[in-house]
């Protein structure tokens, strides 16, 4: 007598069917035998649930019935057995006993279990994590050929984030061979079809090199020791590191330097990397503390070391509240032997942070350490009275004293836009929710309405003047000889926050717009018809002029603000 056990998940009595002659032989298939089955979705890889059975019924892999299993079920309506192998046919039949003790089955209901859906998950270059999705398994074999020879059972550990098992200490940029090893519900030990993986290249890098150390950084690559060496064939170790990041320093300017790891894989034999190697530079760049007011920056970096034969441009990386905001070209400043940019305009109510670098042939050659800023408090200016109608301000908006250029705005900018500001179809802003100097400064200060730069204009004398270093004009009362400096603090045109014409150019916003109507186009692209010109005025040799020139809304100008 030839015994089968079947292994069963909800507890199902094991038991023998013995295929002999006599008492209980099964004499044929009755087609008034319903036969049991299985719904698509409770079949998986590695079981199906059945309906429908008798108790007990049978199970075999074959549509003979050949050495089938006699299940019982205790009564239940369905029934779940596993242990079966993955994309085969199983077969079930149910079993019904006459009054002379003969057995009849029905005709057999073929089920397909489902192929294998056990797979790689993700794949770094020193670990792997594998879903063994519904597939029923012992172990995991793993080699490093396809024929498996050689082939150890892999040291799987929980991985709960992904709900997967995880494997460590694969070599980088090479790959493996696995399978699944099971026993199904016969006892027969069965292999899963060979499947492979490469693992991904080594991804260490230097989060910085400069001209005597450098910042080193493992990536996801494992290893046990890393070593460093001023000789391409590793001959002369330098240092050695254990750390997966860690700085070097004390090195040579302008030199090569070698480096490899040694690590222990899988299969417990120790390895190297290829020798990689990096150059510390000639030169670096140093990002320097900003130069801030309440709406403005100075950006500043220098140059160490022997930049000779070296052709770069030094640039500037803002990011604003965490997030990339900006990049800036420097200009160079021969008497400080420094490079700067001056950024017309930024949110008071926003953290920066800044990175200076070099580029040569279009690659970053050198980045300097971030350096995290934030802007002054806007600070109300004194009113100065010039015998006229309002009083005006002692210096711009985004200024804290009279020589300080203070931001560059857009007509009815009141968050330092870095492009064209929201498009206004109102007449005058002054005193409005669009006034930038109401909404700095409060109380009741405002942007000037073109009468009151007219009655400015018509009652001062304009001179030039430079003040600590700044130049400027100086507008003296012809009333009453008080007076007010305007810094030159240039203007930016659409999109820019780079300045042109500082030291040479002063421009003034008013508050108010022509009555000039026409199709007007918003930062989004978008066009309506409504106000398009709006009055400034611009010093012009000793004279205070205006202007309302087409599209001027666009360009980014000083604010004087006034107050009764």
């Amino acid at each position: 007598m030839k015994k089968i056990y079947a292994s069963l998940l909800i507890g199902i009595a094991l038991i023998s069917l013995t295929a002999c002659q006599g008492d209980g032989e099964f004499y044929g298939h009755s087609p008034y035998i319903n036969s049991p089955y299985a719904n698509s979705k409770d079949v998986s890889a590695s079981s199906i649930t059945v309906s429908g059975m008798t108790d007990p019924f049978m199970l075999a892999d074959n549509i003979d019935m050949d050495e089938a299993t006699e299940i019982y079920t205790g009564g239940s309506y369905e029934t779940t057995i596993s242990n079966l192998r993955p994309n085969s046919f199983y077969y079930v039949a149910n079993i019904k006993t006459d009054e002379f003790g003969s057995k009849y089955i029905s005709y057999p209901s073929a089920i397909q279990t489902k192929d294998y859906d056990d797979k790689v998950l993700l794949v770094s270059n020193t670990q792997v994590t594998f879903s063994m999705g519904t597939v029923d398994y012992d172990k995991m074999l793993i080699a490093d050929n396809a024929n498996m020879s050689g082939a150890i059972e892999a040291e799987l550990h929980d991985d709960a984030e992904h709900s997967a098992k995880e494997l460590s200490c694969t070599r980088p940029n090479t790959t493996y061979y696995w399978l699944t090893e099971a026993t199904d519900y016969r006892g027969i030990t069965y292999h899963s079809p060979v499947n492979s993986f490469t693992t991904k290249d080594w991804d260490m890098y230097f989060e910085y090199i400069t001209t005597t150390e450098m910042m080193f950084n493992a990536g996801s690559v494992y290893y046990t020791k890393w070593s460093i060496s001023d000789k391409a064939d590793m001959s002369n170790i330098l240092a050695t590191q254990t750390s997966k990041r860690f700085r070097v320093w004390g090195m040579t300017p302008n030199t090569t330097y070698y480096y490899q790891t040694e690590a222990t894989d899988i299969f417990g034999l120790v390895y190297k990397s290829p020798i990689f190697s990096f150059k510390t530079l000639d030169y670096e760049v140093e990002t320097l503390e900003p130069e801030v007011t309440s709406a403005t920056a100075r950006l500043k970096a220098k140059i160490n070391g022997n930049s000779t034969g070296h052709s770069f441009t030094v640039r500037f990386e803002v990011n604003r509240n965490g997030s990339y905001y900006h990049a800036f070209n420097a200009q160079y400043d021969a008497q400080t032997d420094t490079y700067y940019c001056d950024i017309a305009v930024m949110n008071n109510n926003s953290s920066y942070s800044v990175t200076a670098e070099t580029i040569e042939n279009y690659k970053t050659y050198s980045t300097g350490k971030s350096i995290d800023f934030t802007l002054d408090t806007h600070h109300s200016a004194e009113a100065i009275d010039m015998g006229l109608s309002v009083k005006w301000a002692s210096w711009n908006v985004g200024a804290r004293k009279p020589e300080e250029y203070g931001g560059l705005y857009y007509y009815g900018d009141t968050e330092a836009a870095t492009a064209i500001g929201e498009w206004k179809n109102q007449y005058n802003i002054s005193g409005t929710y669009n006034d930038i100097a109401r909404r700095t400064w409060g109380g009741s200060w405002r942007m000037p309405t073109y009468d009151e730069f007219k009655e400015l204009s018509d009652n001062c004398s304009v001179a030039n003047e430079t003040l600590n270093g700044v130049a400027g004009y100086r507008l003296t009362s012809n009333i009453n000889s008080n007076s007010i400096f305007i810094p030159c603090a240039g203007i930016r045109a659409n999109y820019s926050l780079e300045v042109t014409g500082r030291g040479t150019t002063t421009e003034l916003y008013s508050g108010t717009a022509s009555d000039y109507y026409r199709w007007v186009e918003d930062k989004y692209g978008s066009t309506h018809y409504g106000l398009y010109q709006v009055w400034y005025f611009y010093f012009s040799g000793t004279y205070l002029s205006s202007s309302i020139g087409i599209n001027n809304y666009q360009i980014g100008r000083s604010i004087r603000p006034v107050c009764p």
